[in-house]
């Protein structure tokens, strides 16, 4: 669930016109961490037999549950879909607030060249890099700040590694 991300990105100008499927299953935001870019709609679907709802944060970097509400979507049943659209570059935080463990992020990055670690940690780029410098970014809920370091494209390939200090998480 980390957002990678290079600075400075290029938007893309044939963004996928399907949005995106966040699902609430077994009391669950899934998947957990989305990243889009600006303008482009989030689907919101109920696959549980109870109500939620999805209540939209424009996240405050540097808290854990810091932030400005900007929506709240009601999901009465099984089945119920909602689509929000999600305008400015920022982090969003989606709570449930029928069941306050459920969590989720979407980053709205400017540019196409973002991408979501998997469970394991790994990561890719899909779009292609022009050879180059560029600084590339690593952000994680739990953690007040981005990681970011220098890579450097050649032959259309770079790799970065991160690593959070978990002693540095802001709620263990």
């Amino acid at each position: 669930d980390v957002v990678i991300s290079i600075t400075g990105s290029q938007r893309a100008s044939n963004v996928p016109t399907t949005a995106p499927l966040i699902v609430q299953t077994h009391c669950e935001f899934v998947p957990h961490t989305l990243a889009i870019q600006p303008g482009q709609n989030v689907r919101f679907h109920n696959s549980d037999l109870t109500f939620h709802n999805i209540r939209i944060v424009r996240h405050q970097i540097g808290t854990f549950n810091g932030g400005d509400n900007l929506d709240n979507l009601a999901q009465a049943a099984r089945g119920d879909e909602n689509v929000h659209t999600f305008n400015a570059p920022g982090i969003y935080r989606l709570e449930c607030d029928v069941h306050r463990w459920m969590k989720a992020w979407v980053v709205v990055h400017e540019g196409i060249h973002s991408a979501v670690s998997t469970a394991d940690g790994r990561y890719t780029i899909s779009r292609a890099l022009p050879d180059g410098e560029y600084t590339i970014q690593a952000w994680h809920p739990q953690f007040a700040k981005p990681l970011s370091r220098q890579v450097t494209v050649e032959n259309g390939t770079a790799s970065a590694d991160f690593t959070f200090d978990f002693a540095q998480a802001i709620q263990l």
